[in-house]
């Protein structure tokens, strides 16, 4: 101690901390400044092809919008040929046997009245 009571710098117990050496920093900055690019290459790309499925989901959205009014009218065109098929199919042609031995088309109708057809 110094005569005025106050400890001098060589009593001061400070914890001696190793500097690092100052080429170490500079290649742990140089690596970290490396990495930070190759993230930012990646991050551009990642954008890049997220624009692109972005791009490709609007166009299934507008294929798909356009696409939903055919399938409806599909839909309906079919739903009316199986509904006068339906109708269609209480008339069917049947070989019917005739006196010549032949036998012709004759008509059967829903009412399985019989048309004969002679030659």
């Amino acid at each position: 101690m110094s005569e005025q009571g106050q400890a001098g710098p060589e009593s001061v117990n400070v914890p001696e901390q190793p500097q690092p050496c100052p080429s170490d920093l500079h290649a742990v900055l140089r690596d970290m400044s490396a990495a930070l690019a190759e993230h930012r290459v990646r991050i551009q790309q990642l954008q890049d092809v997220n624009q692109g499925l972005t791009a490709q989901v609007k166009e299934l959205e507008k294929q798909t919008s356009e696409v939903e009014p055919i399938k409806e009218k599909l839909r309906v065109n079919h739903m009316q040929h199986n509904h006068d098929s339906s109708r269609n199919h209480s008339l069917h042609w049947q070989h019917a046997p005739v006196e010549t031995g032949f036998e012709l088309p004759t008509l059967i109708s829903s009412n399985s009245a019989f048309i004969k057809n002679r030659i």
